[in-house]
């Protein structure tokens, strides 16, 4: 290869790389939603397993790992387990993301990036949901709610202009 061309080379191979690796990533979450429809928990946990682990193997966002986990903990209604993957997921959610920085897309000229601008959707859907529903006794859950509630509404859920 002429100079240069194997940057330009490598920068292609390492974008490939994060697209796909984005595309497995979604794949993945559909198997896991998949299992748990057909009645198959275990294989689902499983396969939750390898989303996290594949997730931390490629430098994705941590973010993708714990909605896996997430889906399997709800699907069991663990409270418990729920709670503690929310509390990563949200926490995830609010983690820069500099995958340009990692040894698998370094020289792909990859964004830096977050899911911060999820955040929102994701405390209303907990909020609303059915599937959380169960967590609405929980305590744990019912603060840690709140306390994001607060960081995204710090004068109250409504400001005064919304409420009637």
């Amino acid at each position: 290869l002429a100079q240069g061309e194997n940057g330009q080379a490598r920068k292609q191979l390492e974008n490939t790389l994060f697209r796909r690796a984005g595309d497995v990533q979604q794949l993945l979450l559909r198997l896991v939603q998949a299992e748990l429809e057909d009645g198959d928990p275990q294989m689902a946990q499983k396969l939750a397993d390898t989303t996290t682990e594949f997730v931390r193997l490629l430098g994705m966002h941590p973010y993708t790992g714990c909605v896996a986990q997430l889906m399997t903990a709800l699907h069991r209604q663990d409270a418990q387990a729920s709670v503690a993957q929310i509390r990563a997921m949200l926490n995830a959610l609010q983690m820069p993301w500099k995958p340009g920085e990692g040894l698998l897309y370094a020289h792909s000229g990859a964004k830096n990036g977050g899911h911060v601008n999820m955040l929102a959707g994701v405390l209303k859907e907990m909020r609303e949901s059915e599937e959380y529903a169960f967590l609405r006794e929980n305590e744990e859950f019912m603060a840690l709610l709140a306390e994001y509630t607060q960081d995204e509404y710090p004068h109250g859920l409504y400001s005064s202009s919304q409420r009637s």
